[in-house]
């Protein structure tokens, strides 16, 4: 890989950086990544899909204690039925939008894995199955499903 980049060829290496030597690491896939103008972008939207998720499951929690109480009353309130139909739709409202972000989560991440992958003159895969196999699951973690997928430009 060293002697590749010397010359002016630019590698590529996939494979898990714990074992990538100090000069080869900007060649490295996750630096590459991590070098990526997507990069702040793509971790801040995933900070905020991680906040999303976090409230949701709270307010999910909320909602079912409410009607749980709401089962229990022989006349419950306008108020307390209000405040049921409110969260119910604040509830679909935010998956709506985790839903937006992870689509754009994955978006990010196949642009900035094309346009690595596409700067690079050879690619080196070491360890690649593993490798592979992290890329799979971390990148499927946000995948809509394949109904909803966006399709390249």
């Amino acid at each position: 890989m060293e002697g590749l980049a010397k010359v002016g060829v630019k590698p590529l290496r996939v494979g898990f950086s714990g074992n990538v030597r100090k000069s080869l690491l900007e060649h490295s896939l996750d630096y590459k990544l991590e070098q990526h103008p997507l990069y702040p972008v793509l971790i801040q939207t995933v900070e905020e899909e991680g906040e999303l998720t976090a409230h949701l499951q709270e307010l999910s929690k909320e909602y079912e204690t409410l009607m749980l109480k709401l089962k229990q009353m022989t006349r419950p309130r306008k108020t307390t039925l209000a405040r049921a139909d409110n969260m119910k739709h604040a509830l679909s409202t935010l998956a709506k939008r985790q839903e937006k972000l992870k689509r754009k989560i994955y978006a990010m991440q196949q642009d900035m894995l094309h346009d690595v992958v596409s700067e690079a003159d050879v690619v080196s895969l070491h360890h690649w199955y593993s490798r592979l196999t992290e890329l799979i699951f971390s990148y499927n973690r946000f995948a809509p499903p394949a109904s909803q997928q966006l399709t390249r430009r």
